[in-house]
């Protein structure tokens, strides 16, 4: 009942987020790809753990204040890796594991350079981490699968610190914009409680880095010249 309950967050969130149009003055929406650094010596000699493909989609709001951009989203993120297994006694060959995320990142950047067309800025910020929906599919040598949906794992928010750089373009008078980031995330506060607290936790990954590539529009409505984009 609780992450039946929590589901609808980012949907209330999200409302929020487009509704508040005075406090914000553009919209970003976005798509990427995070690469996760897995602690390869927790899982001991003979099991070995490999990244899947994975993404995020987002949408942001953003406030200017100067040279300052502050940004407030809502995103979903896939945490998808594979264990596998070099155990000649082992029955297992390999696990593939499944895991979502909710992540509400706060960002502020800051202008670095900018000229008629081109904006790098730094970032600096903090993500929150809700998972949910974690799931494994087990390969045997024998070739049968075994599938385990929604598994029991003592969830909990996480938190990470989030360190990057942007690069924007303006294509229409300056009220649209692409732009790319890429980023790295420390998870100083990790999003599931601690080992024994599940049956299945062992398979969780303990990694607290990560590095991601984004992509994305940015739609600027208010009708005030931003000093994020001027020039001079």
């Amino acid at each position: 009942m609780y992450m039946q309950n929590f589901k609808v967050v980012p949907i209330v969130f999200l409302f929020v987020l487009l509704s508040n149009y005075t406090l914000s003055q553009s919209i970003d929406v976005y798509g990427g790809v995070p690469y996760y650094f897995m602690q390869l010596d927790k899982y001991g000699e003979h099991k070995d753990v490999t990244n899947n493909a994975n993404f995020m989609v987002g949408v942001s709001v953003n406030k200017y204040i100067n040279t300052f951009k502050i940004e407030l989203g809502v995103a979903y993120g896939t945490k998808n890796y594979t264990f596998h297994y070099r155990d000649v006694a082992s029955a297992i060959t390999e696990e593939k594991m499944q895991l979502s995320y909710y992540i509400i990142p706060i960002i502020i950047h800051k202008k670095l350079f900018t000229d008629s067309k081109n904006t790098v800025s730094l970032s600096l910020g903090s993500a929150f981490l809700k998972p949910f929906g974690y799931s494994k599919e087990t390969m045997f040598k024998d070739g049968s699968k075994q599938d385990a949906r929604d598994m029991p794992v003592n969830y909990k928010i996480g938190n990470t610190a989030r360190f990057g750089m942007k690069y924007s373009r303006s294509l229409i008078g300056s009220k649209l914009i692409v732009f790319s980031g890429l980023y790295g995330d420390y998870k100083f506060n990790m999003d599931y409680s601690e080992r024994g607290s599940s049956l299945y936790h062992h398979d969780l990954t303990d990694d607290r880095f990560s590095l991601g590539l984004n992509f994305g529009i940015e739609w600027i409505f208010t009708k005030t010249p931003l000093t994020y984009y001027d020039a001079n």
